[in-house]
């Protein structure tokens, strides 16, 4: 296409008809008014086509420390690595979120009113003589109040569902009454070594004692009157437990006859420690089922103390909205749970495969093992993995089951309240631990590392604080137990006595008239218990609440402050976080290359052509792989780069990675440029383009240091002096020497300005 030829505009003066525009003259001083707008167009992109070509020369000649930009690129792929592993880890709580809200959300206010209708229902029954469950004596008391106000409120709940706790309630089967009973020989004392110094000489019992009720004294004997001693005989129950166990009926005159009859051959004795009534009941408008316990705990002391526990159960896991939508969630919550798995395997593979020794692959798993991450990874997987065999085990328990609404048998719901309660408990707990294991990923940011790292940082105090602060705890507690647990019942075990110790330095409740009251019915004369239970209690919080809660608070403020200073402009993190500049630019170059290798592919289906590959930019990866192929060819080692500053011209580096033969044949200016300039809009040579700058006006400064110091010393005479003078190259230009027709006013004015 031939060339638009110039065509020459004459400027009108004022008051003519035309105007010249005078946009190319502000932007263009040197362009004349008689050029037309294709000219002046030319000549702009030659001015700026000048400047990026005078800007590469800056780049290609300034200095590149590459152990700074190892530093960087590995701080990028960690950057890269986190956020993909947050994201995926963010997707697996999700789903993990979804399911578990799938199979509880809908339960819990359904089974918060059904559970507390039954309780206070129960709760209130009271024989007309005042006799209710929260006033038994003995285990005799409990047969009259099932006698007395039980079992006539029930009568009429299960064909018309009204009653005790409400209408829409229905007693479904009949009630089971169980107790559990301890060994003959279950005194653990009487097998100690000094047993036989007991001051006692005849014993209450020959050769029969009965202890408290532990996990391996349980009873196994058949019990009964005399003239049938075998009559009663334990059973295991779904859960495991050996029970004594009578299913009684649903006519209340026949219930009441076999609870006389109960009484009547000594069925409950000093053997027996627990009591269970237990019944099912049934709602249609949740619909849910409430397997209700009366528990009834008799201790060797002879103190009798009754509880309530009802739990609800849903009839079925997938009676919901979408229950194709609940099955496909849970299989994209496996499928996740797998995938972790596998890569957590693929870790550990990965890690030993390099080490050949057997030492070495023992170092490499007790690192991997060490490590807080991957410990949270697999007490996720494990919990997940558990809590999902729960679930099966949950429904094919309540698919085997067939309840009749108008059964006249016990249904036992023992195991599917177990498998629901442990499911409860395994999903909340790995919802508990998938939220604990975002916490690593958040070191791709120092903004959103900030609580860990101040933990991190205030770790280091904290164990030698943690070991006097538990010691002086475990002191206080034990003392405790030992002073206060023959009053008090907070203080009984070694456990309540950590937990109310906790609790008196937290200031929850615990004063010291709690502690008073309990020592003045001793002695009131006495003043003996009253300053023991001062001393205790004033030294005990003066010391763990003012003292130790105090530098517990300062330890970790410390670490707090410790990462914000070196957060704060001007310090060597702040820097290092500027230089490798935001999440988002990082993240940008990763989507941006992946995007056009995805056009690419789709270009061209067989495959990209030779003459496509120098358009694809190189990842970081294969950035820091040359980085640190040039590192091992100058003979340093890549751990110890990263810490020196070894500094190359950038041309020098450039033709360096050039000569490599993993580089042959692309263009590695080109890659250059894209990389370290942004190949999509952003610049990320803000840093070196500055510190380039810096150490050219170092290496101004210096040099002029050394002219100066160089004029210095030749000492030249007051009347020699002369005013420095530079040149447009900032060269100093040599005063001229005074001619000898120079008059008064000439020195005059010499001395003047050489003053």
């Amino acid at each position: 296409m031939p060339a638009r030829p110039a065509v020459r505009r004459t400027p009108t003066l004022a008051g003519g008809t035309k105007h010249t525009h005078n946009v190319f003259t502000r932007e263009a001083p040197d362009i004349e008014f008689d050029a037309d707008q294709s000219a002046a167009a030319i000549k702009i992109q030659t001015i700026w086509r000048g400047r990026d070509f005078r800007q590469l020369l800056f780049w290609l000649f300034s200095q590149t420390d590459v152990g700074y930009e190892i530093k960087m690129s590995l701080h990028r792929i960690k950057q890269r690595t986190l956020f993909y592993g947050l994201c995926k880890r963010l997707c697996f709580f999700a789903s993990i979120l979804t399911v578990v809200f799938m199979h509880q959300g809908r339960s819990v206010s359904p089974s918060l009113e059904m559970e507390q209708s039954v309780n206070r229902g129960i709760t209130k029954m009271k024989t007309k003589g005042g006799l209710g469950l929260d006033n038994l004596v003995n285990q005799y008391d409990f047969f009259d109040w099932m006698s007395g106000v039980f079992l006539p409120r029930f009568q009429d709940l299960q064909s018309e569902g009204s009653g005790a706790f409400g209408s829409g309630n229905f007693l479904i089967g009949a009630p089971r009454l169980s107790q559990t009973r301890v060994a003959t020989d279950s005194c653990e004392w009487k097998r100690f070594t000094g047993a036989h110094y007991t001051p006692i000489t005849s014993l209450p019992t020959s050769g029969e004692c009965f202890g408290e009720l532990t996990h391996n004294n349980h009873a196994t004997d058949s019990i009964g009157p005399w003239h049938d001693p075998d009559r009663y005989t334990p059973m295991a129950t779904s859960t495991g437990d050996m029970r004594y166990i009578m299913d009684l009926q649903t006519n209340v005159a026949w219930t009441e006859q076999m609870l006389q009859e109960l009484r009547a051959t000594a069925w409950v004795g000093s053997a027996s420690r627990t009591l269970r009534l237990s019944f099912l009941t049934y709602n249609d408008a949740y619909p849910m089922l409430c397997y209700v316990t009366i528990s009834v705990k008799m201790r060797v002391s002879g103190s009798i103390k009754a509880s309530v526990s009802a739990k609800s159960v849903f009839c079925h896991g997938y009676i919901s909205p979408n229950p194709y939508l609940q099955m496909t969630m849970e299989a994209i919550l496996m499928l996740f749970t797998g995938m972790f798995c596998f890569n957590e395997f693929r870790e550990i593979a990965s890690g030993m495969k390099i080490q050949r020794s057997l030492r070495g692959k023992l170092i490499c798993l007790r690192k991997y093992c060490a490590s807080f991450k991957n410990i949270l990874d697999w007490f996720m997987i494990v919990l997940t993995v558990v809590a999902a065999v729960f679930w099966l085990q949950l429904h094919l328990e309540l698919n085997d089951m067939e309840v009749d609404l108008y059964t006249k048998e016990h249904v036992d719901l023992e195991r599917v309240v177990f498998l629901t309660h442990s499911y409860r408990l395994l999903s909340i707990a790995s919802l508990l631990f998938h939220a604990l294991g975002l916490l690593p990923y958040l070191d791709m940011s120092a903004k959103l590392s900030l609580v860990t790292r101040a933990i991190g940082r205030a770790m280091v105090d904290l164990p030698s604080f943690g070991v006097v602060f538990l010691a002086v705890l475990s002191s206080y507690a034990f003392i405790g137990h030992l002073l206060f647990g023959p009053h008090i019942k907070e203080w009984r075990t070694l456990l309540g006595a950590y937990e109310t110790c906790w609790d008196m330095m937290r200031w929850s409740g615990w004063r010291f008239e709690r502690l008073r009251m309990n020592f003045e019915a001793e002695a009131e004369d006495d003043a003996t218990p009253l300053v023991t239970a001062a001393v205790f209690y004033y030294t005990y919080v003066g010391l763990m609440q003012f003292m130790y809660a105090n530098i517990l608070t300062a330890i970790l403020m410390g670490g707090y402050q410790s990462v914000r200073r070196s957060m704060q402009e001007g310090s060597a993190d702040y820097r290092f976080e500027k230089d490798v500049g935001p999440l988002a630019r990082t993240m940008l170059r990763s989507f941006v290359r992946c995007a056009h290798l995805a056009r690419l592919r789709l270009r061209h289906p067989r495959g990209i052509p030779r003459s496509s590959e120098a358009t694809i930019f190189w990842d970081e990866n294969r950035w820091l792989s040359l980085m640190q192929e040039i590192f091992r060819n100058h003979y340093h080692s890549i751990r110890g780069a990263v810490k020196k500053p070894v500094v190359f011209r950038t041309g020098t580096l450039l033709s360096e990675m050039k000569a490599l033969d993993s580089v042959r044949g692309e263009d590695v200016l080109y890659q250059w440029q894209g990389y370290f300039r942004g190949y999509f809009g952003t610049n990320s040579m803000g840093h070196r383009e500055v510190a380039e700058k810096m150490r050219r006006s170092k290496e101004v400064m210096r040099r002029e240091a050394v002219r100066e110091s160089k004029t210095a010393d030749e000492e030249p005479t007051i009347a020699d002096k002369k005013p420095n003078r530079r040149d447009s190259w900032g060269n100093l230009v040599a005063p001229a020497a005074p001619t000898s027709s120079s008059s008064g006013e000439d020195m005059a004015a010499v001395l003047s300005n050489a003053g």
